[in-house]
């Protein structure tokens, strides 16, 4: 999997189920692996966490930020984060 990142995926609060689970079962098809999917329906921060191929990491990135697409409001590479 050297050529999967670890993701995090916000989806936007306005997003149905159905259109979350269509954006997981897509990602699935194109080599995705969930890690973590428990706080996707969540009202707070919906999220999931995922191994993606980095091509279609950039496409769905490019298509978050830029707003165009339906259900993604962020797509980020997971990292460790440390604090002093």
């Amino acid at each position: 999997m050297a050529d999967h990142k670890k993701t995090i995926i916000k989806f936007k609060k306005t997003a149905s189920t159905e259109e979350k689970q269509r954006t997981i079962d897509d990602l699935r098809a194109k080599g995705a692996e969930i890690y973590n999917d428990d706080s996707v329906n969540s009202k707070i921060m919906p999220f999931v966490v995922l191994a993606l191929p980095e091509d279609h990491f950039h496409a769905l990135h490019s298509a978050a930020s830029g707003g165009s697409h339906p259900a993604v409001d962020l797509v980020e590479e997971d990292q460790e984060v440390r604090i002093q």
